[in-house]
């Protein structure tokens, strides 16, 4: 019977690697996602309720005011985002 040698400075090299890459992934989507959405909803769908704010103005968009835009783009997004969520907890390592 043939043994296998296992590695463990690969495994923990590739369990970081892995980590590192879903926390990177984390922060594209809350930075460019959430923000994109935002960005787009002010310039279309809510756009005369931006247009009746200051710069500077702040506000706190909820994921549900998101998800509730009817831009069919927005909603692409959204499940980019979904199907992130899917494979990113499908990821073992």
């Amino acid at each position: 019977m043939k043994s296998n040698i296992i590695d463990i400075n690969a495994y923990a090299d590739y369990k970081k690697d892995l980590a590192a890459l879903t926390e990177q992934l984390d922060e594209v989507f809350d930075d460019l996602i959430w923000e994109t959405m935002v960005n787009l909803a002010c310039k279309k769908k809510w756009k005369k309720w931006d247009d009746s704010h200051d710069i500077g103005d702040e506000f706190t968009f909820t994921e549900e005011m998101l998800r509730n835009t009817g831009d069919k783009n927005i909603d692409l997004l959204w499940e980019l985002v979904e199907k992130y969520d899917e494979v990113k907890s499908q990821l073992k390592p």
